[in-house]
């Protein structure tokens, strides 16, 4: 009888596995520059985001995750609004399920590390979709709102027990809003709980279809402190299995 020859599972690099899952967008931050420019969409749909406020951003750091080039780290504790904005339209008219994925290093917790904010443009209110930021607890808010405004009454929030997140700690994050009554919420691969925050039965308004990242809504006050790399957006749920395929690749 002929031996039986296999072939061993092809191991795929960090980039290619999430792409495989199709994000909205993927931006590896590994962009250069004193200070950098851009942060470059490598999805099919190349939404390249713009540097607002460059200061305090410094590029080309090391990468947090395995096989990823560089991270972006945001050097100042100022809460200046530094951070990257979509020029283009990213989800308008999407709806719940939304993901966001992220790897991220805080060298101290302060009040607020933005993560990303949907924000507005002129002429909108704030928050419009989704928003989240850690605070000097080490709790994680998320919220989706319809743009209204900022009062409790447009949004529905979320918030983790203190101590979700550590400073000084390579971290991979995953939130999603799988629908209109629930949040979740894997760092490192384990899900954590998202209790009820505030807020109502409130319609997710997504009209705008702006998003930033490592800072606030468009002409508000936030920033984020610390190294952020691989971000990805996707417009569904991403399952237990994908986001313990991506943290086992990364790590």
């Amino acid at each position: 009888m002929p031996a039986i020859i296999t072939t061993p599972p092809v191991s795929l690099t960090y980039q290619q596995t999430i792409l495989a899952d199709g994000p909205i967008g993927y931006w590896p931050m590994d962009d250069i520059g004193t200070p950098p420019t851009q942060s470059t969409d490598v999805s099919v749909n190349n939404y390249d985001l713009t540097v607002v406020t460059s200061t305090s951003l410094s590029a080309a750091q090391p990468p947090l995750v395995n096989g990823s080039t560089y991270s972006t780290q945001w050097t100042s504790t100022a809460q200046d609004n530094t951070g990257f904005m979509a020029s283009t339209s990213i989800y308008a008219g999407a709806s719940l399920p939304l993901t966001m994925e992220m790897w991220i290093r805080m060298p101290s917790l302060i009040n607020w590390h933005y993560l990303f904010a949907t924000h507005k443009t002129p002429g909108f209110s704030f928050y419009r979709g989704l928003h989240a930021f850690i605070d000097s607890n080490g709790a994680v808010e998320a919220s989706y709102g319809n743009g209204g405004g900022v009062a409790t009454s447009n949004r529905r929030s979320y918030k983790s027990a203190n101590g979700t997140f550590l400073a000084n700690t390579d971290t991979h994050m995953v939130l999603t809003f799988p629908d209109t009554t629930t949040c979740k919420l894997y760092v490192n691969n384990s899900l954590i709980s998202m209790p009820y925050l505030s807020g109502g039965a409130v319609t997710f308004d997504a009209s705008s279809g702006q998003f930033a990242i490592g800072r606030a809504w468009e002409n508000g006050t936030g920033s984020f402190y610390g190294f952020i790399d691989e971000v990805a957006f996707y417009n569904y749920e991403l399952t237990a299995q994908q986001v313990a395929n991506h943290y086992n690749a990364g790590i």
